[in-house]
């Protein structure tokens, strides 16, 4: 009895200090913003990301990368069918003056299309990564290593009643928070994304407004084109609107058979670049 008095007061003591002298971890506002899955909502705009496709009823495997002056990196892999997904993705690695950030997560998406016009989704992921810190001034030099573990509940709902549009919602971060071992607990800024789709034969433009609450208010415009030139090439274009910033986007397409390839570059208001490349085959 007296040993598990000792374990229960050695673990409220360790909590308490925890929250007596854990300071905020230094993640970025973006940290958890993650790559899109595809080189193809890239190419629009990031425009369709909140948009759970009717198209993940198809079984197919893809894989992107994202490439830039100081990235080169494997960004997701995904693995669908009959309506679920399960997916590893690259949240962010991002190196400061005093620290390295890196962040994934894995998770599974379940949708189910309702014979009323409507297709809901639901995303659970589990987080993971770690932060290294360091400091060599004089009197105060450090160096450490901090690791945390997460979760993060997302839900979505797409309106296919009112062809050719379709209206498409989605809450990310309903529930979601990170815990590191030396650093406080994070709870991750809830977003609300509106879209609308338009389709007229090979034809799909998209848009969607994204409000960002927490820490870091912000919104976010973003619009797109696809249009298919043949059964094999789709060109894509789009804008992302941030504040008085306007980022472009292009990309295209190519299907041969049951393989799949896309590629995307984001030209930046800051006059960089990032370009993603996404490879994929259906097997079904």
């Amino acid at each position: 009895m007296k040993l598990i008095k000792r374990i229960i007061f050695t673990i409220l003591s360790l909590w308490i200090s925890q929250l007596c002298f854990a300071s905020q971890a230094p993640t970025l506002p973006d940290s958890y913003s993650g790559y899109p899955f595809s080189a193809a909502v890239l190419a629009t705009g990031l425009s369709g990301y909140g948009i759970i496709s009717s198209g993940l009823n198809q079984a197919k495997i893809e894989a992107s990368a994202v490439f830039s002056d100081d990235i080169n990196r494997l960004s997701s892999v995904s693995i669908s069918n009959k309506g679920s997904v399960f997916f590893w993705q690259k949240l962010s690695k991002e190196t400061t003056e005093n620290t390295e950030i890196s962040l994934n997560r894995i998770g599974l998406i379940a949708t189910k299309e309702s014979e009323k016009g409507y297709l809901t989704g639901l995303v659970l992921s589990y987080l993971y990564g770690n932060i290294a810190a360091w400091s060599n001034t004089p009197g105060n030099a450090y160096a450490f290593v901090s690791s945390g573990n997460g979760f993060a509940v997302d839900f979505a709902v797409n309106f296919t009643t009112y062809k050719p549009f379709i209206i498409g919602f989605n809450l990310k971060n309903i529930l979601a928070y990170m815990f590191w071992d030396k650093y406080d607990t994070e709870r991750l800024p809830f977003a609300l994304q509106a879209n609308l789709q338009y389709i007229y034969k090979d034809f799909k433009a998209v848009g969607s407004y994204e409000r960002v609450y927490g820490n870091i208010n912000q919104n976010c415009f973003n619009i797109g084109a696809e249009q298919a030139v043949n059964e094999f090439l789709t060109l894509r274009a789009g804008a992302i609107f941030r504040g008085p910033d306007i980022d472009k986007t292009a990309g295209f397409g190519v299907k041969i058979k049951q393989f799949l390839l896309s590629a995307a570059i984001r030209y930046n208001a800051d006059k960089t670049s990032l370009y993603m490349v996404t490879i994929g085959a259906v097997t079904k």
